[in-house]
């Protein structure tokens, strides 16, 4: 297991990010996220994954609700905690091939100018981390996703009037992103 560490990737208070590599094994993103929750000072020992109505998966530490997200690669596994509210994570390999046009299909035109430098496969996790994180997922038009403010791996984006703060890291060959936000969108 790695942990991206407040350092070279910052994170907010209370956002947690891990990442391994993918064993096969039923129980792992349980077992994974339980010993993230370990590294993070909670008691892991007591997390409990569950899902919302939607599908959506949550968790309870020592009783109290928290974000969870999992997202992963053919190879690599990433699974977060949000304490504050809800998460949601995507990854894609750096050197993943994108159809020519898919830019023009998940662009909204509000944005256009402040995204002309970020690169098409890392636009696409983070808008789908910030679909994630409603979730809807790709039920959702990625359009929707309105990137609103850009500031080094930081962003701020909407889905109609649902807000939210995105990172957005490369590490390891991946682009990681990670929506959240402290709404309680779905009880």
């Amino acid at each position: 297991m790695n942990i991206v560490q407040n350092g070279e990737h910052p994170l907010p208070q209370g956002l947690y990010i891990g990442y391994a590599g993918v064993s096969g094994e039923p129980k792992q993103a349980e077992l994974l996220l339980k010993e993230l929750a370990d590294a993070a000072g909670l008691n892991g020992q007591s997390l409990k994954v569950l899902k919302k109505e939607s599908g959506k998966p949550f968790g309870k530490i020592n009783d109290q609700a928290v974000g969870l997200s999992l997202t992963h690669t053919d190879q690599v596994i990433c699974y977060g905690i949000y304490l504050h509210g809800e998460i949601g994570l995507d990854m894609e390999s750096k050197k993943r091939n994108v159809a020519q046009g898919l830019r023009e299909r998940i662009i909204n035109k509000n944005e256009a100018a402040l995204v002309t430098d970020i690169e098409t496969i890392r636009l696409w996790t983070i808008k789908e981390a910030a679909l994630k994180m409603t979730g809807t997922g790709l039920r959702t038009a990625m359009k929707k996703v309105e990137i609103q403010e850009k500031k080094g791996n930081s962003f701020k984006a909407a889905i109609g009037n649902i807000e939210m703060d995105i990172r957005s890291l490369g590490i390891n060959n991946h682009w990681i992103s990670a929506a959240y936000s402290s709404e309680n969108l779905h009880q």
